[in-house]
Parts: structure tokens; sequence; C-alpha cells
């Protein structure tokens, strides 16, 4: 799970706990279980202290779970996407780019992506229906 998720869950249970009126009423005997819950609680309340009294839970997991259609890329850019499992180098020489040129592409991809790695990158689109696990070349 990684932090968008986490957050988005945490959100959401808040939320659901907080809608049914019954954070404070629970009624947890494992100290390790209400601490967890203190400080989720204590999450959502720095989130909304964060976000001021316009703060709508729904409106920011809407925004985490951003439609992934709003993803968009260029015929150019889903060709890099589909060879990112290999060496830069062989990225540039795929197709005829130099490689600072491959890069670049790569790099903005995974800025677009909001991932740090190649490999974490491909899991991404391959995610969000952009490519196709068998379109991935790896040699």
């Amino acid at each position: 799970m990684d932090r968008k998720d986490l957050l988005l869950t945490c959100l959401k249970f808040i939320n659901h706990l907080r809608q049914n009126n019954c954070l404070d009423n629970i009624e947890i005997g494992n100290t390790s279980c209400r601490n967890c819950l203190d400080k989720i609680s204590l999450f959502y309340e720095l989130y909304e202290k964060y976000f001021g009294s316009d703060f709508d839970v729904y409106k920011e997991i809407e925004k985490i779970e951003k439609p992934k259609q709003e993803l968009r890329f260029s015929k150019r850019e889903l060709e890099f996407a589909k060879l990112l499992c290999l060496p830069d180098s062989e990225i540039a020489k795929r197709l005829i780019v130099v490689p600072s040129t491959a890069k670049t592409h790569i790099h903005n991809m995974r800025i677009r992506m909001c991932t740090k790695t190649k490999a974490s990158t491909i899991i991404e689109l391959i995610r969000a229906g952009i490519i196709d696990i068998n379109e991935v070349e790896t040699e």
C-alpha cells in the first residue's frame, strides 16, 4: 500500500466514524489499537486544520482518486512507456533519439505518474490502464 492509498483509507475510515458519531464511543480494550485510532483521528483533525473550514473529505478523496482518464499521453510518450523496462541507452537507440532526450522523457513520465523509479512507473501505467502488460518490452 503506497502513501496515497494509506491517506485515502484513513480519510474514508475516520469520515465514516465521524458520520456515525462513534469515534469517541468505540470501546477498544487493546491499547495499541486505541492508540492507532487516536493517531488516525489526530491525523484527520490536522488535515482538517490544514485545509481550513472548507475541508470536504469527499473532495479530498476525489483528488486522491483522480480519474485515470485524466492521464493522457501522446503516441510518442506511449512508445517510451512501453520500453521502460530497458536501459535508457537501449530506449534511445530504439526510438532514435540521443540518450539525454530519452532520460528527459523518462524523467517527465515519472513526475507525471508521481513515481520515483522506472519500475514503479511501469506498474502505475499498467494499473491505470494506459499500457497493457503485454505491450511492455523486456528485451
